[in-house]
């Protein structure tokens, strides 16, 4: 462990903001070689993005888990696509819903009807943590 007070994570969230004990935050984008941990052959690794310089870094899971400290939990895809709509000047409609959350795999089928769940992003993880700490 790192020698610090704060629990270390025991399980990575692709998406996650961390916080490295030299105080850089990064966000985690995907782990590798889940698959082959239990013939040794190659390291169960994750990727992770450093947030001020944009520089990608790989390194062993376990490293990882010694050295980071979970900050702030992924944004839902509910919260994400609000973000998009804002960001593009882009009002909410069932057709461009539709395209989003097909894009991001979340469709459901119904009679042969695209289903999209309903955008609400008041329930997001990330940012109910956020406005935890402004409180």
């Amino acid at each position: 462990m790192c020698g610090c007070d704060t629990p270390q994570p025991t399980v990575v969230i692709e998406g996650a903001v961390y916080k490295h004990r030299s105080g850089k935050m990064y966000e985690l984008l995907s782990e590798s070689n889940k698959s082959v941990i239990t013939t040794g052959w190659l390291p169960h690794c994750v990727t992770y993005k450093d947030l001020s310089s944009l520089e990608v870094y790989t390194r062993p899971r376990s490293e990882f888990i010694e050295s980071f400290t979970l900050v702030s939990p992924p944004h839902s895809i509910a919260c994400l696509y609000n973000y998009h709509l804002a960001f593009l000047h882009l009002e909410d409609t069932p057709e461009l819903r539709k395209l989003y959350w097909a894009s991001v795999g979340h469709t459901i089928f119904v009679d042969d009807i695209i289903q999209v769940p309903i955008v609400d992003d008041s329930k997001c993880p990330a940012c109910t943590h956020l406005k935890a700490l402004e409180s």
